[in-house]
């Protein structure tokens, strides 16, 4: 004879000591083991799955069931929230990869796993499923497939997993190796959007980071935003009708205004050009994700008409640094308000020495992004603690207090504001040091 029982309180007092509350899931089928019925249902025994740059909407802690649990259920309850807790990381790290490409991705899922003779799954589908992507889904079966389940049950029974993945108000900080690889046929492009309206709240600009085989060509077009390309790796060709020919090297970036129509091709050797690529505003950037989506962006056929602006080339060690953090770094403007540029947006080569620390501050009504090259700090958004390193790119929505420190330096960025302007504080001299002591 046949009986089941929930994962009742115990698992969720277990799994979620330490935790921020979570919503309980709807009642379900538990464990099948042989014996009589067993009155606790099945609840949600989730760890919080919200990395510290984005934030959920925290519910009301799970209720206490109607009626005890029996010793059975309690114990089998205890190991699944032990085994849960244990394995909470992995199922965050999913959520994190998921929110790379969408930082609304969330839902809630109960998976049903079949045991074999060693406690490890067999078999694992989804019972029921509230709105978790398939790649989240995916993310999630692989890794609970890989679990030692021995202590829940044992060799043919099917052990039913609630997972809740929460939904995030916002996301600040994404790291390229997270986010998916797209980009149009034949793979000669390869684009990591990692700003942008699917990635975090509100970007008055983009950024994208580019690889881009040897001697590829993408040809004449325009944008509808401004661009701006910064060389990470290689050399960047860029082509304007009726213009001279802009070669830009590691270290260097180029500028073409909103509607100008140019060519760009990677010049390197046997290995990919890597580049940034910001929008103001963001938009054409979604051609990367889908190449059927030319909003943003027209191609033109045949000859083009000679260009009405000139692009801009501009070189990080021809730019005056401008010394930061009292003397502990320096920024370098590449683009800037009232200089190169035509103000939509502002490129700076950012340092920051071992030790520095950025006062908490706003920018009223422009967006800040920062990729970091070199280096590992710590940024407060929101309130909120983002851990960065090379490869992360950060956005602060305007009007969002944020700070730096750097934990191991230096840390050396590409910062953007879109549009141009708070770049011209570090214009600004440091303040004077009071008489008879050291500068504040």
């Amino acid at each position: 004879m046949k009986r089941g029982f929930g994962v009742g309180a115990a698992a969720v007092a277990a799994l979620l000591a330490g935790c921020p509350a979570q919503k309980p899931a709807p009642a379900g089928p538990g464990p099948r083991v042989s014996g009589k019925p067993s009155p606790s249902p099945s609840v949600a025994a989730t760890p919080s799955l919200s990395p510290s740059p984005s934030p959920t909407t925290e519910p009301a802690p799970p209720e206490p069931p109607d009626e005890p649990e029996d010793p059975a259920s309690a114990a089998i309850a205890a190991a699944l929230g032990e085994v849960m807790r244990a394995h909470a990381s992995e199922l965050a790290d999913c959520q994190r990869v998921a929110r790379a490409a969408n930082y609304k991705v969330g839902g809630d899922v109960i998976l049903a796993v079949k045991l074999g003779k060693d406690g490890r799954p067999t078999d694992i589908t989804a019972e029921q499923n509230h709105g978790t992507p398939d790649a989240l889904l995916g993310c999630a079966t692989a890794a609970v497939k890989k679990w030692d389940l021995g202590k829940v049950g044992k060799a043919g029974d099917l052990v039913m997993l609630p997972i809740i993945f929460g939904t995030a108000k916002a996301q600040y900080a994404i790291s390229d190796d997270d986010v998916p690889v797209s980009g149009p046929k034949g793979g000669n492009i390869a684009a990591r959007v990692l700003v942008d309206a699917l990635t975090t709240p509100d970007p008055k600009l983009s950024l994208t980071r580019l690889s881009i085989r040897p001697r590829t060509r993408i040809p004449w077009h325009s944008r509808s935003s401004a661009m701006a390309i910064y060389v990470m790796h290689g050399q960047l060709k860029l082509s304007l009708p009726g213009q001279d020919t802009v070669y830009a090297e590691v270290g260097q970036a180029v500028y073409v205004p909103a509607g100008q129509v140019h060519a760009l091709e990677a010049l390197t050797g046997r290995t990919p050009g890597e580049f940034l690529e910001f929008f103001a505003p963001a938009g054409p950037e979604h051609s990367y994700r889908d190449p059927q989506d030319r909003a943003g962006t027209i191609v033109v056929s045949g000859k083009p008409d000679k260009a009405p602006a000139p692009a801009v080339l501009t070189k990080s060690g021809d730019a005056r640094p401008l010394p930061i953090g009292g003397g502990k770094g320096q920024v370098r403007l590449l683009l800037e308000q009232g200089g190169k540029g035509d103000g939509k947006l502002s490129l700076a080569h950012f340092t920051a020495g071992p030790g520095m620390v950025v006062p908490e501050h706003v920018h009223a009504a422009e967006s800040e992004v920062l990729y970091v090259l070199e280096g590992e700090g710590t940024m407060t958004v929101g309130g909120q603690t983002v851990t960065v390193k090379a490869g992360t790119a950060v956005h602060i929505p305007a009007g969002v207090k944020h700070g730096f420190t750097v934990t191991k330096g230096p840390v050396v960025a590409i910062q953007s504001y879109g549009p141009a302007g708070p770049e011209q504080r570090f214009k600004q001299p440091p303040p004077a040091a009071p008489v008879g002591g050291a500068q504040k």
